[in-house]
């Protein structure tokens, strides 16, 4: 299994205060509701909801899918809810960057990568990928923070690779300095 479909849990303790993340590799945002008595399942949020100080979901930094935290304080605090920094952003890297789309483009060269992720995406949601294709690449090539998940991951591994599936044949996306 990739790396980046796994779930994954991180606890930050600070202070008094401690922080849980679950990652995964799903987008969609988890949904307070009240369960009814006859239900069998949908109890985890609401009970995070009540037991935490705070709580609440983002995109995942360096994968697909989302990250939903909470943050949980010791009993019979009087503290007002926790507010978290955002996250620091890092900038977007500078220089060209070259797009190649194995069996399909030739390679690219873009001034700034944002403009290359976009280009890959004008291009890829014109391609009949199926429903899960189109949403992952959807978030990771132009939802929040994809340039600087793009970035993190091209600062760490040299280079961006997708692979795209297209009548049964497999097709590396690549995104690389120039």
């Amino acid at each position: 299994m990739p790396r980046d479909r796994l779930i994954r849990t991180r606890f930050l303790l600070t202070g008094d205060r401690l922080r849980i993340e679950v990652h995964d590799a799903s987008a969609v945002r988890p949904v307070l509701r009240e369960p009814s008595d006859g239900e069998e399942s949908g109890r985890g949020l609401w009970l995070v909801d009540r037991l935490s100080a705070a709580w609440g979901a983002d995109p995942r930094p360096d994968a697909i899918g989302k990250l939903v935290w909470c943050v949980v304080e010791p009993a019979g605090s009087d503290r007002a809810p926790v507010e978290l920094p955002p996250r620091p952003r890092r900038p977007e890297p500078a220089g060209a960057v070259v797009v190649e789309i194995e069996g399909i483009t030739a390679p690219a060269t873009f001034g700034r990568l944002n403009d290359a992720l976009g280009a890959v995406w004008d291009l890829l949601r014109m391609l009949p990928l199926g429903a899960v294709q189109y949403d992952a690449f959807g978030h990771v090539l132009s939802g929040p923070g994809a340039v600087d998940r793009a970035a993190r991951v091209m600062g760490r591994d040299g280079g961006l690779a997708l692979s795209v599936a297209l009548n049964g044949r497999a097709h590396l996306v690549s995104v690389r300095p120039a």
